[in-house]
């Protein structure tokens, strides 16, 4: 009897419970449908926007090699009208078109019309207008748009392109837009070289290859130096660096040569070679290559490789190339400040130089500056603000960084003391044969009552030129 009484006040609350649930999915469908007119709406004013754009930068198109015979003066045709059948194809066959587009090198790809997405809903979710930058981000929507009306308008000149078949998606090689290769390779050397929140070494390394496919040198130049270096530390190839950059140097690249000066002064990948090495220093830099300028500057400072010492010409090499923006050259011309080379010792004056080199990320600069500040070279000591330089550059991957960090943490000067942290940067640092890392570790391995290895290191550090650890 209570069964039967309950029954009915059961069947209403499930009926309630359904009638909410109803209610919450019909306020959601309401609340998407809502959402997608909004993203329609903001997707036809971009449209139009570029519509705008597109018909006051008609002149543009020379540019790219395009002879349309004529525009339209709007774009808001019938469906019959070729260019409205050029979009709907985008938005039809957009792995086709995306293909042909990135074969051609053109960031000409699903440039969609607002009248498609206007007449055909169904369209709508599928490909937003959008103009996709994939190679050049200077391209804009007008611009790509522009290029898609020439292409697949019957008034755009055969001899100028040739729009690609509906049905296979391809298109003839000689329907690309002429590219300036040199260019893209130029356009790739900061993503390279720039500051680190500015770069993206793989793709600099995807442009230089691309580019130097298309017989661009200054391309095969940047592919070389990336495969010095590596991206970000890895894929390292020297021997393919010096093929590439022997052909671009003898192609009057004057940043091969530069780099490839280096090769021979280090001997990497290459048999040793000082005289030639300046030679191509002095090549690069004739070519108004900073970096072969910094080179040929530090051996006319050092007197090195049968170079005569010239202060003078040294001095104004190196400050040149600081300012043309080369941080390197910064710092040779604050050393030559510090030391006195030619000119007063003004330990002001170098500081200033070395953080300037400092900020645009010379980790080597860092550390001179930290060394400076720790031990009060020319400028008053200032071990907390050492070492936050020693910090910086150990983080930029300098060994003598980390060395002098390691140093102001072994005694706990301008930082807590951490004798761990201290040992284990020293004995990293010597690794990379970094000197003074070696002569620290040894000083460590001392105090630990560790004898044998702290002969070990001393030894090493003499042999790379620490003094001092000779005399243990």
């Amino acid at each position: 009897m209570r069964l039967r009484l309950l029954l009915p006040r059961a069947a209403g609350s499930a009926r309630l419970r359904v009638g909410r649930r109803l209610e919450e999915s019909a306020d959601r469908d309401t609340e998407r449908v809502r959402q997608m007119r909004q993203g329609v709406d903001r997707e036809v004013h971009a449209a139009l926007d570029a519509r705008d754009v597109l018909e006051s930068e008609v002149d543009a198109l020379p540019e790219l090699g395009l002879r349309p015979a004529a525009l339209p003066p709007e774009l808001g045709n019938p469906p019959s009208h070729p260019v409205h059948d050029a979009f709907r194809f985008e938005l039809s066959h957009p792995r086709k078109v995306a293909k042909w587009a990135l074969s051609k090198h053109k960031a000409i790809v699903l440039v969609s019309y607002f009248e498609v997405i206007r007449e055909e809903p169904r369209m709508k979710n599928r490909h937003a207008i959008r103009a996709l930058p994939l190679r050049f981000p200077p391209l804009s929507v007008a611009l790509a748009a522009k290029v898609m009306l020439c292409l697949h308008s019957t008034g755009c000149s055969k001899s100028a392109t040739e729009a690609p078949d509906a049905s296979a998606g391809t298109a003839s090689a000689s329907a690309a837009p002429s590219v300036d290769w040199d260019a893209v390779a130029a356009r790739a050397l900061p993503l390279y070289d720039g500051l680190r929140k500015e770069r993206n070494q793989a793709e600099a390394q995807r442009m230089f290859r691309e580019a130097c496919e298309h017989h661009s040198q200054l391309g095969c130049a940047g592919l070389g130096v990336t495969y010095i270096a590596g991206v970000d530390g890895t894929g390292k190839d020297a021997t393919k660096a010096g093929q590439l950059l022997g052909k671009a140097c003898e192609s009057k690249v004057a940043r091969a040569c530069s780099a490839l000066a280096r090769m021979y002064l280090g001997g990497v990948g290459v048999e040793k070679n000082g005289l030639k090495g300046i030679e191509l220093a002095r090549t690069a830099c004739d070519g108004g290559e900073p970096r072969g300028c910094v080179t040929y500057a530090r051996a006319l400072l050092a007197g090195a490789n049968s170079v005569p010492k010239d202060y003078k010409q040294g001095l104004e090499l190196s400050k040149a190339a600081c300012e043309k923006g080369l941080a390197e050259g910064c710092e040779v011309e604050a050393d030559v400040h510090l030391d006195g080379l030619g000119v007063p010792r003004d330990g002001k004056v170098a500081q200033g130089l070395y953080a300037k080199a400092c900020e645009a990320e010379q980790a080597s600069a860092c550390a001179a500056i930290a060394v400076q500040l720790l031990f009060g070279k020319g400028v008053p000591k200032d071990p907390k603000l050492a070492v936050e330089h020693a910090t910086r550059a150990c983080d930029l991957e300098s060994q003598k960084g980390c060395a002098v960090l390691a140093g102001a943490l072994v005694d706990g000067v301008g930082i807590k003391q951490d004798t761990s942290r201290a040992r284990e940067l020293a004995e990293t640092t010597c690794s990379h044969d970094e000197a003074d890392g070696c002569a620290l570790a040894g000083w460590i391995a001392r105090r630990a009552g560790k004898s044998g290895d702290a002969a070990n290191y001393f030894k090493r550090a003499c042999t790379l030129g620490n003094a001092a650890a000779c005399k243990q």
